[in-house]
């Protein structure tokens, strides 16, 4: 249920975090002396009382008049009944604050902001509450007998998973090779031939092998690259560490191997480290 609120010339709105008496949040307090059962309301301006519920609880007591105005979305108004000026005690709180009474058929009373700023709950407890239902024994039984058919899963010791030997491979990452144009055929070739003739091997077979990127040049012959970036440098684990000196590469690419490159005339393999490659 939407209601707004005017105050003079300044209207506020307010929404009900239930739909019916049944849903919600709810804590339990003390209004003048007798227990109230008050729904949690975050979003109402006022804590508000039901007409029925002063009549039933609370008539002995003289109410003020209130100049607050109250109506629904469906802006037929709401028939003030009065201010209820109430010592609400909760827990070791002790407080004395206005309740704003309506004409409304529902029994409940709204605990809203004007009570709540005030009033420190413990919504630990309001919020476990909600939760509660009436089959949590069931829910623990079933807990019991899992916990006692996988005892020995919760065993206190160190002996680590047994029965499996766990393995870390990377897969090999094999491009066919693209398409030449046919006008870059000829220079293509010329350029892998050249290679060759420099020591450039062909193979038959390789489980790794990247693309090319064929870059013409002035002269009209070409330069072939390999393009790691979707075939290599995926698969290379970045690792954590200080950034070594070129003494320190050289090192360790002693016995490296390298990638093999696919054309459309077969694999071949580069004798010396190429440039586009990640290096660790």
């Amino acid at each position: 249920m939407l209601i707004k609120r005017q105050l003079g010339d300044s209207p506020r709105t307010t929404k009900h975090l239930s739909k019916s008496s049944n849903e919600g949040y709810f804590e339990n307090v003390l209004l003048n002396g007798k227990p109230c059962k008050m729904q949690i309301d975050t979003a109402a301006d006022h804590t508000i009382m039901y007409k029925s519920v002063y009549r039933r609880d609370f008539s002995h007591i003289h109410l003020r008049k209130s100049n607050i105005r109250l109506c629904p979305y469906t802006d037929d108004s709401l028939s003030m009944y009065g201010e209820l000026l109430c010592e609400i005690v909760y827990g070791e709180q002790n407080l004395t604050l206005p309740l704003t009474v309506v004409d409304h058929p529902e029994k409940l009373t709204l605990l809203g902001r004007s009570c709540l700023a005030k009033l420190r709950l413990n919504w630990s407890k309001v919020l476990h509450a909600k939760y509660k239902e009436a089959g949590s024994q069931i829910a623990k039984q079933r807990l019991h007998s899992m916990l006692k058919n996988k005892s020995h899963l919760c065993e206190d010791n160190y002996g680590g998973l047994k029965g499996h030997e766990p393995h870390i491979r990377v897969k090999p990452v094999y491009h066919t090779h693209r398409r030449v144009p046919y006008a870059l055929r000829e220079p293509v070739e010329a350029e892998l031939q050249k290679l060759e003739e420099n020591g450039r091997k062909k193979l038959e077979r390789s489980e790794w092998a990247s693309l090319i990127i064929v870059v013409p040049k002035a002269d009209r012959s070409v330069r072939i690259c390999g393009d790691y970036k979707v075939s290599i440098n995926p698969s290379v684990e970045d690792e954590q560490i200080i950034l070594p000196t070129t003494q320190d590469l050289y090192v360790q690419m002693a016995g490296s191997k390298v990638s093999h490159n696919n054309t459309h005339k077969g694999l071949y393999a580069y004798l010396k480290l190429r440039m586009g490659l990640n290096l660790h």
